[in-house]
């Protein structure tokens, strides 16, 4: 089995584009990972909100039946 250098040089080449765009897909990925938890968490927050609105309001119903 024979392996010229030419050819070792230009896989490595190609691992190293590979590595990189692994990397830069890889941030991408973490970046919107990260957006997405934020949003989950805003909406959770304003779940809670509505949730105590609709708690108080109920409330003030209930008393004035």
């Amino acid at each position: 089995y024979k392996v010229n250098m030419k050819d070792l040089l230009e896989r490595i080449k190609d691992l190293e584009t590979i590595n990189e765009t692994h990397q830069q897909l890889n941030g991408e990925l973490r970046s919107e990972l990260q957006k997405a938890q934020s949003e989950n968490i805003k909406s959770k927050n304003l779940l809670q909100g509505y949730k105590k609105v609709i708690e108080e309001l109920t409330d003030k119903l209930r008393k004035r039946s």
